[in-house]
């Protein structure tokens, strides 16, 4: 099982690119740009520094990590787990559409519950 930033890289894999781009556009993000066919880039209005970075071909050997930093920076803008926007960014199952069709286990995300410790703790 390999984790990257605290969450699954096969997850990671399993996240659509254009469904990551409409779900940051969704959440005020704007296309910015597109870099060599590789990346569509996302900025937020007001921000010059702050960029979410689609990777678009999903047999890059880094695509689940490109994703990854994606989750990540939307993490942090939404101040919500990688986990959560993880959840909402995989498909359900084609046979179930239930909540809980989709399960993550605490354990298998180690980095996300220290995080999520050390923010309670004073």
């Amino acid at each position: 099982m390999l984790l990257f930033k605290g969450l699954l890289e096969d997850l990671l894999q399993g996240v659509d690119p254009q469904d990551l781009r409409s779900y940051a556009l969704a959440k005020g993000w704007q296309q910015a740009g597109n870099l060599d066919g590789r990346f569509s880039v996302l900025s937020y209005p007001g921000s010059d520094l702050d960029q979410v970075l689609v990777p678009l071909n999903v047999y890059a050997p880094d695509y689940g990590r490109r994703i990854g930093d994606a989750v990540q920076v939307l993490s942090e803008w939404e101040s919500r787990p990688a986990l959560e926007i993880l959840k909402d960014l995989l498909p359900l199952p084609s046979d179930s559409v239930t909540p809980s069709a989709v399960t993550f286990r605490r354990e298998h995300f180690p980095a996300i519950e220290g995080r999520r410790r050390s923010k309670a703790s004073p």
